[in-house]
């Protein structure tokens, strides 16, 4: 028998005997302890009064972070917030512009495509767009065509005069990607005597479409210019601001080889260099002045939807 178990019978015997014979001022029995690797656990230094010996319970600390610890943390968070949220609410910026611009190009090419359908032609020149001697200027007929097409609001037509009065919502003020001083919206809308029509979307988006001549030539190119969020930031050229050309039976973008074929053909005499690549990156740079940001819509187009400048 080992002492637990004598220390178990023991107390059972002097409580039993205690009992029976009703004697409750019988001297306690006299304790059997076990060993320190036995239940129950030895009680000797705890009647010494030394209560911090008891098992180890209480002599364990818990981890945790101290108050200049999480501080500190908190800091460094802070900081590293600080540096990268501009970039990444930049980015962001970026791709809900091209996702807007994208949208753009693509309204303005199937509405085109409609009218000419709905004319029955096969190219723009049968639908009044593209032609010789003013043959694209803009008559009530075609102005009706893209009003009714593009759904447009808040009209403005200009018949080949300079214009002697814009809604007021059309002369907020937009930058070039150099450009620090501001000007308005209307600055970009120069007709070159060929008309044009001013409205918005139901979108949002602005469009002004007018005629803009292809170098000395007779012919004239429609002139797509196109604000995709209207007043609403940035309101840069290059940004969110954009044009396109609508040239025989396509519509393209500047700098585009496309372009600068028919030009080519329709200038036989006219030296004109071929340096597209060239072009595309001065013109959407900070390098150029007015021209800044004019071939950006060619660069996004070129880089996959991207907007990397």
């Amino acid at each position: 028998m080992n002492r637990c178990e004598a220390f178990i019978k023991n107390e059972f015997r002097c409580n039993f005997t205690k009992i029976a014979k009703n004697e409750n001022n019988l001297p306690s029995c006299p304790p059997v302890f076990c060993s320190s690797d036995s239940y129950p656990p030895q009680p000797s230094l705890i009647s010494e009064g030394k209560s911090d010996t008891i098992p180890s319970l209480n002599k364990k600390r818990k981890a945790a972070f101290t108050l200049a610890e999480v501080l500190i943390t908190l800091g460094v968070i802070g900081v590293v917030a600080a540096l990268t949220m501009p970039s990444l609410i930049a980015h962001y910026q970026k791709k809900v512009l091209v996702g807007q611009i994208k949208k753009a190009y693509s309204t303005i090419n199937e509405g085109f495509r409609q009218i000419m359908v709905n004319d029955g032609c096969t190219d723009y020149a049968c639908a009044g767009f593209w032609g010789k001697d003013y043959a694209g200027r803009f008559s009530e007929t075609n102005s009706n065509k893209i009003i009714n097409t593009f759904k447009l609001s808040s009209v403005f037509v200009d018949s080949g005069l300079e214009p002697s009065f814009i809604p007021s919502h059309y002369m907020y003020n937009i930058t070039y990607l150099k450009y620090e001083q501001s000007l308005p919206f209307a600055y970009l809308l120069g007709t070159s005597g060929g008309g044009g029509i001013l409205g918005t979307c139901p979108d949002g988006m602005i469009l002004w479409i007018s005629n803009n001549r292809i170098g000395i030539s007779d012919y004239y190119a429609m002139s797509i210019l196109f604000d995709v969020n209207g007043e609403k930031g940035p309101n840069v050229v290059g940004r969110d601001i954009h044009e396109l050309l609508l040239i025989e039976n396509v519509i393209t973008t500047k700098y585009t080889q496309t372009y600068r074929n028919t030009f080519k053909r329709l200038n036989p005499g006219l030296s004109f260099a071929i340096a597209l690549q060239t072009d595309i990156e001065k013109n959407c740079s900070k390098e150029e002045t007015e021209s800044s940001g004019s071939s950006c819509l060619t660069k996004i187009i070129n880089e996959g939807w991207q907007m990397n400048y």
